[in-house]
């Protein structure tokens, strides 16, 4: 089976959070269709919060295509340099208070003055390379390759990428062998009781867009929350009955949404 092939593409709306483009296509059989359109907007991210008493953290806020008040889990746009985490943690904050427990402040703190140290480290390697002694090619940006979160769905911990222990080990000692201080990499996402799920197309057939799906758990009500001058949102809780009670009898419809829902329900068998 082949892929149709795109002879000409010209945008009807080119607005940041929506492009719409009507493209010339032939398919494998050589049949063209001249009118084929297409939509883009940017990845979004599915947040799955649970309280530490075991209950959903859910919002209700007006949805203008449907003309109703919609249930629905957080979300929002992950904007330019975050990763689908960064993105989750700050929109569930924004929009319902709610955050991660203490132990992010101690993630935050090990990393105090790491880059300098790290720059440190490899001005030594580079030293002592000069000079005529062995020096090992290692990786200087371990933390990218710990946790940086590509549009392709990597996971943290390298589950989804194929990744092992044995190609990329967190804590290992950056600076190599012939190094005199040892940089110990924590893996960002080793205090942090998140999950993520993966990514996920919105509509195959005409969207080019991806929503990503992230699952937090011990979340705490611990700040306020920070709305959009566009934004009106109500929180609740919600436990996994009563959710899918709602789920049953239509009250809860986002299709997305519970695909995501259902995805996490997958990792728990």
């Amino acid at each position: 089976m082949k892929s149709w092939k795109i002879l000409n593409s010209e945008y009807l709306v080119d607005a940041p959070w929506l492009k719409v483009a009507k493209e010339k296509c032939e398919l494998p059989n050589g049949k063209v269709i001249d009118d084929f359109y297409t939509l883009w907007q940017p990845d979004w991210v599915m947040i799955l919060p649970r309280t530490k008493d075991g209950k959903w953290v859910m919002t209700k806020q007006y949805r203008h295509g449907i003309q109703k008040i919609a249930l629905e889990f957080p979300a929002g746009i992950i904007d330019k340099g975050e990763t689908p985490e960064d993105a989750a943690i700050r929109e569930l904050q924004e929009e319902c208070g709610y955050t991660l427990d203490e132990r992010r402040e101690t993630w935050f703190d090990r990393l105090t003055n790491l880059d300098e140290r790290r720059e440190n480290a490899a001005m030594r390697l580079q030293t002592r390379d000069e000079s005529g002694e062995r020096c090992s090619h290692v990786c200087m940006d371990p933390i990218g390759c710990a946790s940086r979160m590509t549009a392709e769905g990597r996971s943290p911990s390298g589950t989804e990428s194929g990744m092992t222990s044995g190609t990329h080990d967190n804590n290992r000692d950056v600076t190599g062998s012939f190094a005199t201080e040892s940089v110990t990499i924590p893996n960002p996402y080793d205090l942090k009781p998140i999950t993520y799920l993966g990514s996920f197309s919105v509509n195959p057939d005409r969207h080019r867009g991806h929503f990503h799906v992230v699952f937090i758990d011990d979340v705490e009500r611990l700040g306020n929350t920070h709305f959009d001058d566009t934004e009106d949102i109500e929180t609740l809780t919600l436990t996994d009955e009563e959710l899918q009670a709602k789920i049953a009898d239509g009250t809860y419809d986002h299709p997305l949404q519970i695909a995501g829902y259902f995805k996490w329900k997958l990792t728990q068998k």
